[in-house]
């Protein structure tokens, strides 16, 4: 749909507006406040605009100071494993179940078979389970069967970025289990709160997982707020990366996705819910198998309802002639907007001779060229194939043509690689996309690269878009600047 400028200005205004007006009215209650781990970027973090449940980490000599704990502002215990191992903490934990205190646990320090035998254990223990640095999106399974098998384990929110992860559990009848949480300074509150105020569930919900669960459980009284509708503008946003799956079809990912179930109908509710208009696909099916084509793996979707799906075509450095001849053909294709590059699924470093290829494809067609971006990872070593200096040696081939970093570098690690990138190649671009959740990214990108350089985007099928989309919407930038970042920038760059 072409959209004028003040038409896309107007409805920014309206979805902020409705946005803000029931994030402002939920009763929240921050299960994850970690005031020790500053923000990457500190001259645009949002502050802590809610109430929130302070902690201490697990000492064994905190056992006979409890209750006197219990009476003031520290209102739970974190386990520290690095500090304090768990079976040092005997007595303390004994003391936790008498007072009802619970006992804070990240996924990545005891795993979901530590947590099982501390259940066993402990079952009168109350314990929240938070997520650790690591990815909490590959767990799902283990998440529900944990919470559905046991009475003692709630799930603080903070980066449980599933799609439709919030909804699943609600629908399992879990929802008493959820706990708003947003680990703030170092991380975004808007991107935990955007599943919570955009949820598909009743308000009495929305205000339980907001704070009055987490109420109950710390023996404080529940706070009432008057119901407020979200209301949400005809659809006119464009997700600039995103992902589909072929219905039924299971096997691409680590984990399952809703899409599996869904019809373009379904597709078409799920955007209009949250105003997007359109999506920039990449199928999963396509990333792993270079016989397979986009084109082909979107084709129900862009039949079903034609102008609200595009798709990037899939460059794999080790396909065969077929493979590159349907490259050139989709590029005939008013529906393939770019083309998709991923050195680390093709375990090809983004350098690498074998990319010549796509460059010059994409030159002479004058595609953008979207490309996986990444900081050099600790947990995950072969991110250092998609380091943003990585695309140094081909894009003096593009002549300034657009080339964009997915996923904006990743982490803060390199923000500033990616800020050198943009600052030696106009064409260079970023976009939003998956769970860079840093407290003020948006407003840091923004400020290092220009606004216009800035695309929205969601990583959906892999994440939850609210999250994102709620980042954008608590940001700092101004409608104009938003309006540009939401939609304008998306059509300038891929030309669609």
């Amino acid at each position: 749909m072409s959209l004028k400028r003040e038409e896309v200005l107007e409805r920014v205004s309206a979805l902020r507006r409705g946005y803000r007006r029931v994030r402002d009215a939920l009763p929240w209650l921050d299960a994850s406040v970690w005031e020790d781990q500053p923000p990457a970027f500190p001259g645009f973090a949002a502050k802590l605009n809610t109430d929130c449940a302070r902690t201490a980490p697990a000492n064994p000599a905190l056992a006979p100071q409890l209750r006197k704990l219990w009476e003031q502002p520290i209102r739970m215990i974190r386990l520290a494993p690095r500090q304090h191992a768990l079976e040092s903490c005997g007595a303390l934990l004994e003391g936790m179940e008498a007072l009802g205190m619970p006992l804070v646990v990240l996924h990545t320090d005891l795993g979901f078979s530590g947590l099982r035998a501390l259940v066993a254990e402990r079952p009168r223990l109350n314990i929240i389970l938070e997520s650790g640095p690591r990815k909490l999106i590959y767990h799902l399974k283990e998440v529900k069967e944990l919470l559905s098998q046991t009475a003692n384990v709630h799930l603080c929110t903070y980066n449980f970025a599933n799609w439709r992860g919030h909804e699943e559990l609600v629908e399992m009848g879990l929802g008493s289990r959820l706990l708003y949480g947003s680990h703030w300074p170092l991380y975004s509150a808007d991107a935990a709160m955007g599943p919570i105020v955009m949820g598909n569930f009743s308000w009495e919900i929305k205000c339980a997982i907001a704070g009055n669960n987490l109420r109950r459980l710390l023996g404080l009284p529940p706070v009432m707020a008057a119901e407020v509708g979200y209301s949400v503008p005809a659809p006119f946003i464009i997700d600039a990366h995103a992902h589909n799956l072929q219905p039924g079809a299971g096997g691409s990912y680590a984990m399952l996705t809703p899409d599996l179930k869904f019809t373009p109908a379904d597709w078409r509710a799920v955007m209009d819910a949250i105003a997007f208009d359109r999506l920039f696909l990449i199928p999963g099916e396509v990333l792993d198998d270079p016989g397979r084509s986009s084109r082909q793996y979107t084709a129900e979707l862009r039949r079903g309802f034609p102008g609200r799906f595009s798709y990037f075509e899939v460059f794999h450095p080790a396909g065969d002639s077929a493979h590159r001849r349907r490259l050139l053909e989709a590029h005939e294709d008013p529906d393939c907007v770019g083309i998709k590059i991923h050195p680390v699924m093709h375990k090809t470093v983004g350098d690498d001779e074998a990319y010549a290829h796509v460059y010059e494809v994409a030159a002479r067609f004058k595609k953008t060229i979207m490309t996986h971006s990444w900081e050099i990872s600790d947990y995950n070593p072969e991110q250092y194939r998609a380091h943003p200096d990585r695309f140094r040696r081909y894009l003096p081939k593009l002549n300034g043509l657009p080339f964009v970093l997915g996923h904006a570098g990743g982490r803060p690690s390199a923000f500033a690689a990616v800020a050198g990138l943009c600052r030696d190649f106009p064409g260079v671009h970023v976009d939003l996309a998956g769970d860079y959740f840093h407290n003020g990214v948006v407003d840091a990108l923004a400020a290092a690269l220009g606004h216009h350089r800035v695309l929205f985007a969601t990583d959906v099928d892999w994440f939850d878009p609210r999250c994102n989309l709620a980042m954008a919407l608590g940001c700092g930038l101004p409608d104009d600047q938003l309006a540009d970042v939401l939609r304008l920038n998306a059509e300038r760059v891929y030309g669609s």
